[in-house]
């Protein structure tokens, strides 16, 4: 069964649950940012999201990819985190926040040491060593 959760985040970090996608981006326009979580969706749902936030059509087809590991990208005006086992329970948004940034720092850091060794060695570089 699909779920969806939506929340405005103020400028000063307050976090507020809104009942639609609609009504997190139209708050988003005084201030803040949003949060959209879909849990067990379907891609009609994400596929509103394409001209809404700007989003590639390959990012809502990864989300229903069941190889597709997970990523983070950062699209001009918003930032699109795709994960089929990151859970993340949201009761302070600053804590919530300071957990995402730092699993964020953790994947670049490793996502630049693969960069790195795939660029000095191309040929030993084997794509199915990132797979989790």
């Amino acid at each position: 069964m699909s779920e969806s959760w939506f929340y405005h985040i103020s400028p000063a970090g307050k976090l507020s649950h809104v009942a639609t996608v609609d009504a997190a981006l139209a708050a988003a326009k005084d201030g803040g940012s949003v949060w959209l979580h879909y849990c067990q969706t379907t891609k009609e749902e994400l596929s509103n999201l394409i001209d809404a936030l700007g989003l590639h059509t390959l990012a809502i087809e990864d989300c229903f990819d069941e190889n597709e590991i997970p990523t983070i990208e950062d699209f001009p005006r918003n930032t699109f985190i795709h994960s089929t086992a990151l859970t993340i329970q949201i009761k302070n948004f600053r804590s919530a926040k300071s957990i995402c940034l730092s699993a964020i720092e953790a994947l670049e850091d490793e996502l630049d040491a693969v960069e790195g060794a795939m660029l000095a060695d191309a040929s030993s570089f084997n794509p199915a060593e990132l797979i989790r």
